[in-house]
């Protein structure tokens, strides 16, 4: 899960690191259209309009022995008062999740 506000960063100099590594990108806020063109061909992307929305697609996407991983790569100020706004947010989403979407 990634994205927030545009910070001005290159996001196509990190395909290389994602190449083979992630299954799966779930982008929102002001970057999700530039982080997707970054990592086309690379990545599969899909843009989200909420962290409610990503973690629950991210749950249905994960399969047994994987990680779901908020990486922002951005500032949390399009969305969120703060980081730890956004990251009390993530909190809140995954532990309202069904017991047997956490555990796979």
């Amino acid at each position: 899960i990634a994205g927030g506000k545009d910070k001005g960063f290159d996001f196509s100099v990190s395909r290389n690191q994602l190449a083979g590594k992630v299954r799966g990108a779930l982008l929102l806020g002001e970057m999700a259209v530039k982080m997707e063109k970054a990592w086309s061909g690379v990545v599969p992307c899909r843009r989200v309009e909420s962290l409610e929305e990503a973690v629950e697609r991210a749950a249905q996407m994960a399969v047994t022995g994987e990680t779901v991983l908020l990486s922002p790569g951005c500032s949390s100020y399009d969305m969120f008062k703060n980081f730890e706004e956004r990251g009390e947010k993530y909190r809140q989403c995954v532990n309202a999740l069904p017991e047997e979407k956490k555990k796979k």
